[in-house]
């Protein structure tokens, strides 16, 4: 692979291992005159002639601040994408270890209370009060499993799927849109909320919404134009719900 389709990282790199050869060479080649035995390095540097003007070409380019603003520039770029790549992993671990969240990186809400947040200039995580070094997003997950975190709420006594139908009619109504149709889930969220008990949160909500997706079908729901419009359920590796009906029945 050349330097150009290696990128800036990896050509400077191997400039640095070409000047750490050659500074060894040099050395090798001034060492026995340091030592007392000046004609041994004058035999070694005539055996390599062009020892000095090497090096002296390797360091020139090594020192070639433009060049490094350029390596500084893509190290930064690929930490940008690497930062989102870790988001996007630790956001479907959580979801697929079944523990609630909102938020986006690199501060999250897990189980509705407790803060998480990550670090990576510090290479640290807090939760809670609680810091540790940073891990691997499955190696997070089983720290907050392992952790003793609040258990989300759940609602006593509460046929959740009957309130659902029931403020989705209402919600419908409100609106003026005819039974069947699409409604906003804010909306829905907006009529719901004043039927359960005091407290019930969106995160809630979209907990409840998760559990009964995965167990009926009764409902169907769409995504919003904008995610931060909807509400995220955990659904396969997450989906955010934007607007919602019954199925006809």
């Amino acid at each position: 692979m050349s330097a150009d389709e290696s990128g800036p990282i990896e050509a400077h790199l191997a400039l640095l291992r070409r000047l750490e050869e050659a500074v060894r060479a040099m050395r090798r080649i001034l060492d026995p005159a340091a030592a007392g035995a000046a004609l041994e390095s004058e035999r070694r540097l005539r055996a390599t002639p062009r020892a000095f003007e090497d090096l002296d070409s390797l360091a020139s380019q090594a020192s070639d601040l433009h060049s490094w603003r350029i390596v500084r520039e893509e190290v930064e770029l690929r930490a940008a994408q690497a930062r989102m790549a870790f988001g996007e992993s630790l956001e479907k671990a959580l979801t697929e270890a079944g523990i609630p969240w909102s938020g986006t990186f690199p501060s999250y809400r897990v189980r509705e209370s407790v803060r998480l947040d990550i670090d990576p200039a510090r290479g640290a995580i807090r939760i809670g009060r609680r810091v540790v070094p940073l891990g691997s997003p499955n190696a997070i997950v089983r720290i907050l499993s392992a952790a003793r975190l609040p258990p989300p709420s759940v609602s006593v006594n509460v046929n959740f799927e009957q309130e659902l139908a029931t403020a989705y009619a209402d919600a419908a109504q409100a609106v003026g849109v005819s039974p069947g149709s699409y409604v906003s889930i804010a909306k829905i969220y907006e009529v719901l909320k004043q039927r359960m008990a005091k407290g019930y949160s969106k995160a809630r909500f979209g907990e409840d919404l998760s559990a009964l997706f995965n167990r009926t079908n009764q409902f169907e729901f769409a995504a919003p134009r904008h995610p931060r419009q909807g509400i995220r359920i955990s659904i396969g590796d997450g989906v955010v719900v934007g607007s919602l009906r019954a199925r006809a029945s």
